[in-house]
């Protein structure tokens, strides 16, 4: 939960920043930076974009205890990136057609 809260406290200053500078585009690119940046590192800690020989074979050379710990940190990431996707994709679909 820690991790999500970070998250959203990240894009509650990107929101404030952006209504500060008046350019509300500001929160689309650095949540939407954000949110995929912490995303991809996520995916690519947790194997999610190898394919199933790589991954067992990592998991054979891998201590349990290293998989379990680098799935834990995966989960914390994704966790923290969710909220500034979704800040990001609620600009694109709702605030940039009432801005202009």
């Amino acid at each position: 939960m820690l991790y999500l809260g970070m998250g959203i406290l990240a894009l509650i200053i990107t929101s404030i920043v952006s209504f500060i500078f008046g350019d509300w585009s500001i929160l689309f690119k650095l949540s939407g930076f954000i949110g995929i940046i912490a995303l991809l590192i996520s995916a690519l800690m947790s194997g999610a974009l190898i394919s199933g020989d790589r991954v067992r074979a990592n998991w054979t050379h891998e201590d349990h205890e290293d998989g379990k710990n680098r799935q834990e940190r995966a989960f914390k990431l994704f966790l923290f990136g969710l909220p500034n996707l979704v800040g990001a994709i609620i600009y694109i679909s709702i605030i940039n057609k009432v801005i202009a």
